[in-house]
């Protein structure tokens, strides 16, 4: 069974951009002193990367040798023609990738972004269905505990919106996946309801409660074994012994006692 944080993590798809540009040490010394830049600019090209990487390559390599500049544009140029086209673009958008100014000098832009934007309501609506199951399977996951009884009625409210919505989400999903490429459509919002009225909120704030809760439990019973087992020895001949055995004993007293009450503010947060 998957942790609940996974599951809310799942539910919780965000149709913000994940972005295409490097990392932090872009480039070793070796390469910048050996690096074809024309090549390396067709290469970005083709995947994509926008032109806010240049000022990484500067970073970069100037100190070692100046970055070709010029040779670099060229073969970006060459590379972006090969990624500005509709079924590329319309594949990054629903891979939920952030487009980037890669096409902003290809000729047509502005009708091939068309492409990558039928592609996001792809994206846009498997991620709006991706939520709603993710929120039904937290609410069966919080139900079959007992620890929940007392929010039962609001969980399976929850629960109940999400399922009603359920069925248009993946007609919806159907709709944008049969336009494909070939005409635009919209994805309406399904979620609205269940966002101004808290549900999303409070069904991820149960589960991460739930998850909080398992973790204290877990450690309360770890601890609870090794105080049994120093009590075992409180009265032990050896005085030495008996004396260690004694504080152990306090120790985990001491830890049950503030996980107790950790549980409790837990509680509280959540409304017992």
């Amino acid at each position: 069974m998957k942790p609940l944080r996974i599951l809310m993590a799942a539910a919780m798809i965000s149709a913000a951009a994940v972005s295409v540009q490097g990392c932090n040490s872009i480039m070793s010394k070796d390469e910048c002193l050996n690096t074809n830049w024309e090549a390396r600019g067709e290469n970005d090209g083709i995947a994509g990367k926008g032109s806010s990487i240049i000022s990484e390559y500067h970073e970069a390599c100037d100190d070692y040798r100046p970055m070709d500049e010029s040779s670099y544009r060229r073969g970006r140029e060459r590379g972006a023609k090969a990624y500005c086209v509709p079924e590329r673009l319309y594949n990054t958008g629903i891979a939920g990738t952030q487009l980037t100014d890669i096409c902003s000098s290809v000729p047509g832009s502005a009708e091939l972004m068309v492409y990558y934007q039928r592609g996001q309501m792809v994206y846009l609506a498997q991620a709006q269905l991706n939520t709603i199951d993710g929120i039904v399977q937290i609410s069966n996951l919080l139900l079959d505990k007992g620890r929940w009884q007392s929010k039962q009625y609001r969980i399976l409210e929850i629960r109940k919106a999400a399922s009603k919505v359920r069925p248009k989400a993946k007609a919806a999903l159907e709709k944008a996946r049969a336009a494909g490429m070939k005409k635009d459509v919209a994805v309406p919002d399904l979620l609205e309801d269940m966002k101004s009225s808290g549900m999303i909120d409070t069904i991820l704030k149960y589960a991460d409660a739930d998850q909080k809760l398992d973790e204290i439990e877990k450690k309360m019973a770890d601890y609870q074994r090794s105080k049994e087992s120093s009590r075992s020895c409180m009265y032990s001949s050896s005085k030495k012994l008996a004396k260690s055995c004694s504080e152990s004993y306090d120790y985990y007293s001491q830890q049950i006692s503030e996980l107790r009450q950790e549980r409790y503010e837990i509680w509280s947060q959540v409304g017992i």
